[in-house]
């Protein structure tokens, strides 16, 4: 028998969603739904008998996620702590050098706090920034490749489940090697979670240079504060000099040449700016045309009009936005399940591109946001960059199916 509904209880009244997954595949099988004080209930009517069942809750406050196995036998009601949350909904890794350039072209991998690597190929597109979805926390390490397999650098840093903000970001500093295609990284790149990041770079000898001794910032204090006594001294015995030869400053100046305030030129007079042409008021401004003496109007009949009210602001539904492709400009409305894929009878078809399989992916709305699932395509499904079997989305990103990329907007 299937169950009815999977009942929630959270560590706290504030804001949840949860949803269902195929814990082998990774696609949507409920939800997602939002909390109601420190519960959500899922509906599992239409969904397979649990046993690999993946229960995937979200806390939008902290930005972390918990992951709970269903087993088969009756579906229990299942309890989460704060513990459970052990998981980053999403890691953003920047990567640069300390010039601020961004390489166009680089793998990065991501080691999490279980110990395993995921890898993420970047274009020009993505500026030098890859996503990664529910991070488990711990010591993590991001790893840098341009070209070689072997020719890489590594970074260790921390994946804490407490932070200051819910999306961790990372800047990953890099040296790039000569010759490489890069471009200017954007003032939006954050290295707010980057302390104690170590880096050293695989293959070679690391830097023996040492760093500056704890007094060197003292040291330069007393360098500076030395070369203002030093000017004061000088200043001083500047002074006394010229008191005993009965001379003062401006006659020191002037013996040596400065030209001081007092004898510089006057300055030329300021020539007033010529008075504007008088307004004919019998001639028309619009066209310069002769008014009617009559009735004072014009042949051109032009009448400014009024100006136009600003639109209220509207609330505006999710939708996608199709940025390139084929049928770049489209916008798809998602107020309900859309099914896209290259037969002529999905929601959206894209019937000229082989790279989209024939049914490829279906967003379904939902009460805790939009999810997006793939349907078993041959060439995937990516949000962000990442290949997925179900996502639910964030306003802001950008999912590529086929040669066609979206940016899912909602308000």
């Amino acid at each position: 028998a299937k169950a009815a509904e999977v009942a929630i209880t959270l560590p706290a009244d504030t804001p949840f969603t949860a949803r269902l997954e195929d814990a082998k595949t990774g696609r949507v099988l409920s939800g997602p739904t939002a909390s109601k004080g420190t519960s959500v209930r899922l509906d599992t009517g239409d969904t397979p008998s649990p046993g690999t069942w993946r229960l995937v809750v979200e806390d939008s406050t902290s930005g972390n996620v918990a992951w709970k196995s269903i087993p088969k036998g009756p579906v229990k009601p299942v309890v989460l702590s704060s513990g459970d949350f052990n998981r980053i909904a999403r890691v953003v890794i920047s990567v640069t050098d300390r010039q601020g350039r961004i390489p166009s072209r680089a793998a990065v991998g991501l080691k999490d706090g279980s110990g395993v690597m995921n890898w993420q190929n970047l274009g020009p597109e993505d500026q030098g920034k890859a996503v990664f979805r529910d991070v488990p926390v711990g010591d993590g390490e991001v790893r840098v490749q341009q070209g070689s397999p072997k020719n890489y650098q590594s970074i260790s840093f921390r994946l804490p489940q407490k932070r200051e903000k819910p999306v961790l970001e990372f800047t990953a500093d890099v040296t790039l090697p000569d010759g490489m295609e890069t471009t200017e990284a954007s003032a939006e790149v954050s290295s707010s979670e980057t302390t104690g990041a170590k880096q050293e770079d695989a293959g070679k000898e690391p830097d023996k240079t040492a760093p500056p001794s704890k007094g060197s910032g003292y040291g330069n204090f007393l360098g500076v504060l030395l070369g203002f006594a030093l000017v004061g001294m000088a200043l001083w015995f500047g002074y006394r000099a010229l008191r005993k030869r009965g001379l003062t400053a401006v006659d020191a100046l002037k013996a040596a040449g400065v030209q001081l305030p007092d004898d510089a030129p006057p300055a030329a007079p300021m020539v007033p700016a010529e008075p504007p042409a008088p307004v004919d008021p019998n001639t028309c401004p619009y066209c310069g045309r002769p008014k009617d003496p009559v009735t004072g109007a014009c042949t051109c009949a032009f009448t400014p009009g009024p100006k136009p009210e600003p639109a209220a602001n509207a609330v505006r539904e999710p939708r996608l936005v199709v940025l390139s492709g084929s049928r770049a400009g489209s916008i798809i409305p998602v107020n309900a399940p859309v099914a896209i894929g290259r037969d002529p009878g999905q929601d959206f078809a894209i019937t000229d591109d082989p790279a989209v399989s024939r049914r490829h992916a279906v967003l379904t709305p939902g009460s805790g946001g939009c999810a997006i699932a793939d349907q078993g395509s041959s060439n995937g499904t990516f949000v962000n960059g990442r290949r997925i079997q179900s996502e639910t989305l964030r306003p802001g990103d950008e999912i590529a199916i086929g040669s066609s990329r979206f940016r899912y907007e909602a308000d």
